[in-house]
């Protein structure tokens, strides 16, 4: 019996048969699917004569993906359309959900830094915007759809010459489906020394405040980011944007040229690089020789008299810096990472 066992595998083998049919037994080489009913086998994967069980991979259409240890970590950065993600089963995932900045104000005199976009993050015990506690991962499951928005950056405003304007919120970045809704909120405008409207803008951090009609700072988001700065000024100055780290800076009393830089922002390794990102917008002041500083993270600067402001940087959700007879810079747009463990080959056959 033997002996016959070993002419049939060899006769299969010389013949190169994927399957050879005896009387009490079949041989398969298993060098194609021939023989294997698909219906009850599936995920299924044949490589070099051997089968192996594979858990599909996650449908999605990332910016970029990568992995980092055992985990694999999936990106959005475009704000031109709305992402999606179909995870292949039910498993946590770490998320870090940044909205876009708001723009900073443009103003004859002085203006406010924009605030960085609202800062949500659950990955390692990492801060999350406002000095909040690190956020819970959230649980994704099988096959169901989630929408992923990636908010874009308030736009900079005004010119060389023109009326004092406040500037434009960013937009907020979601990931929304079955059983989730985290919803980061766009960061508030930077203010104008106008009577109507002069204060800051709240938003997911606050925009900084000008001049001495509105001294009002813009509130962050509880949870998301911090307030803008307050110009607390008997001259026309303008206060820094908050940041998902640090508020805007407050200009001291009765100095009009000390303008103030933005809020620091936070650093997040969720992608496995450590990056700082949602910096406030610094503002601008009256007679002002000085570049002020955007917040660590990608805050724009605020220019000089007659400079414009800088912009917050792209995918950073940082604030614009504000401009003094000049345009204000625009707030930096968002960005959205998940991150969850890795799929692994098992073998199931």
């Amino acid at each position: 019996q033997t002996n016959i066992a070993l002419l049939a595998f060899k006769t299969a083998v010389n013949g190169s048969l994927a399957k050879y049919n005896l009387q009490d037994q079949v041989i398969d080489e298993y060098t194609n699917a021939t023989g294997v009913d698909a219906t009850p086998s599936t995920d299924h994967v044949l490589a070099s004569g051997a089968y192996s069980g594979e858990a599909p991979a996650p449908s999605h259409d990332a910016d970029a993906t990568g992995t980092d240890g055992g985990s694999t970590w999936y990106k959005w950065t475009d704000t031109g359309s709305t992402g999606t993600y179909t995870p292949n089963d039910t498993v946590d995932h770490d998320f870090l959900v940044i909205a876009g900045g708001g723009s900073g104000g443009r103003g004859n005199s002085a203006s406010g830094g924009g605030g960085a976009g609202g800062y949500r993050n659950s990955y390692a015990s990492e801060a999350t915007g406002g000095g909040g506690s690190n956020e819970a991962a959230v649980s994704l499951t099988t096959s169901a759809s989630y929408t992923i928005t990636v908010g874009a950056g308030g736009a900079g405003v005004g010119g060389t010459s023109g009326a004092n304007v406040s500037g434009i919120n960013g937009s907020d970045s979601k990931i929304v489906g079955t059983g989730v809704s985290v919803i980061s909120v766009g960061g508030g405008a930077g203010g104008n020394p106008s009577v109507s409207p002069g204060a800051g803008a709240d938003g997911g951090s606050g925009g900084g405040s000008a001049g001495v009609n509105y001294a009002t700072s813009g509130a962050g988001t509880a949870n998301q980011g911090y307030g803008g700065g307050t110009s607390n000024s008997a001259q026309w100055a303008g206060s820094g944007g908050g940041g998902a780290g640090a508020a805007g800076g407050n200009v001291p009393s009765g100095d009009g040229n000390d303008a103030t830089g933005g809020g620091a922002g936070l650093t997040s390794s969720i992608d496995g690089t450590a990056t700082p990102r949602a910096g406030g917008g610094g503002g601008t002041g009256d007679m002002g020789t000085n570049t002020t500083s955007g917040g660590t993270g990608g805050g724009g600067q605020g220019g000089p008299v007659s400079t414009a402001g800088g912009a917050g940087t792209v995918n950073t959700g940082s604030g614009g810096g504000g401009g003094a007879s000049a345009a204000s810079g625009a707030g930096g747009s968002g960005i959205v990472i998940i991150r969850r463990t890795t799929p692994v080959l098992h073998n199931d056959f």
